[in-house]
C-alpha cells in the first residue's frame, strides 16, 4: 500500500525570519539559565581567568558569589572578575627610610641602629642576618621610633641589617632601607687619631679579627696573614685592606680605594688603619 505524498508549501521569507528568531531566543535563554544555575550553585568558583600581562599569561581563580568582586561581561556572558581598587586594605605606604640606616656595635653583645624618620610610619620592622646567603630574620619588638638596639648578637661576629616603615594597619610596609653591617669587635683607642695615636700590634690584631668576621658573613674563609706583628708596617695595612676588599663587593659595599703613597712608606699611619676600621665596625 502506498501512502499519499503530502506537498507542504515552502516557508515564506517572513516565516523563515520568525523561525530563526525563535531558535536564537531559545538558545540565549538556555545559555542564560545554565550560567545562572552555575553562579548560584557556586560552580563558577572553579572557573579560571587568563589575562596577558607583558607577554605572559597569569591565571587566578575567582568567587562568583562575592559581592566585593567586579564582574566582567563579554557578549552578555560573565567572563572574569576583578578585585575593586583598594580592596586589599592598603592605601599609600609610608616612605622608605632610604639610605639612612647606620649600624654600630656598642659592645661585643649589642648593636645600635639608627635611621631617618619615615613620615606616617606607625612602627618599623628591623631585619638581621649573619651571612649573605641566610634569610632575613625580623627582630622584635618592632620599634615605634627610628632607633633600635639589638642585644641578640654574639662577640666577634658580623651582622647585616635593613629596616622598613610600616603603617598602623600593618598592611602597607615601605621599601627597605640600605643594608648596613656591624661587627661586634670593640677596638682599642677608637678612633685612631692622626699624628697622635701610636699604631700598635694590638690595633692590627683587632682589625684582623674583624676582617675575618666580615669575610665569614660573605661566605668566605678566614684570611691568611703573612706578616708577623713584631713590627707594624705598611704591609699590614695593605693586607688588611686587600683581604677586606675581597669580601665587600659580595656584601654590596664599596671597596677601600688604594693609597698610592702607602708603598713609599715603611710605617702605617692612623688614617690608614682607621679606614679599615670604619668599614667593618
Amino acid at each position: 500500500m502506498f501512502k499519499k505524498k503530502t506537498n507542504n508549501p515552502p516557508l515564506t521569507s517572513s516565516q523563515w525570519r520568525k523561525r530563526n528568531v525563535a531558535i536564537v531566543i531559545a538558545v540565549v535563554l538556555s545559555l542564560f539559565a545554565s550560567w545562572t544555575l552555575l553562579a548560584y550553585s557556586g560552580g563558577l568558583d572553579s572557573v579560571l581567568k587568563q589575562k596577558k600581562k607583558s607577554g605572559a599569561v597569569s591565571i587566578q581563580s575567582f568567587n562568583s558569589n562575592s559581592p566585593s568582586k567586579e564582574y566582567i561581561y563579554a557578549g552578555g556572558r560573565l567572563v572574569a572578575t576583578e578585585e575593586p581598587a583598594g580592596s586589599s586594605g592598603c592605601g599609600s605606604p609610608p616612605p622608605s627610610p632610604g639610605n639612612s640606616l647606620i649600624a654600630t656595635a656598642q659592645s661585643t653583645t649589642s648593636v645600635l641602629l639608627n635611621w631617618a624618620v619615615s613620615a606616617g610610619a606607625d612602627h618599623y620592622e628591623v631585619q638581621r642576618k649573619q651571612t649573605i646567603s641566610a634569610a632575613w630574620d625580623p627582630l622584635s619588638p618592632n620599634p615605634s621610633t627610628n632607633s633600635f638596639t639589638d642585644n641578640g648578637v654574639v662577640a666577634g661576629a658580623t651582622y647585616l641589617y635593613q629596616v622598613r616603615a610600616v603603617d598602623a594597619a600593618g598592611a602597607c610596609p615601605s621599601g627597605y632601607s640600605n643594608v648596613d653591617l656591624a661587627t661586634t669587635v670593640i677596638f682599642t683607642d677608637d678612633p685612631l687619631l692622626s699624628r697622635l695615636t701610636i699604631i700598635k700590634a694590638q690595633h692590627v690584631s683587632e682589625v684582623r679579627q674583624a676582617v675575618d668576621a666580615v669575610r665569614a658573613t660573605a661566605n668566605m674563609g678566614a684570611a691568611i696573614w703573612t706578616n708577623p706583628l713584631n713590627q707594624v708596617s705598611a704591609i699590614h695595612f695593605t693586607e688588611l685592606r686587600d683581604r677586606l676588599n675581597e669580601a665587600l663587593p659580595a656584601l654590596g659595599f664599596l671597596t677601600i680605594p688604594a693609597d698610592p703613597g702607602i708603598a713609599q712608606t715603611s710605617v702605617v699611619y692612623a688614617t690608614h688603619l682607621q679606614a679599615v676600621r670604619d668599614k667593618v665596625k
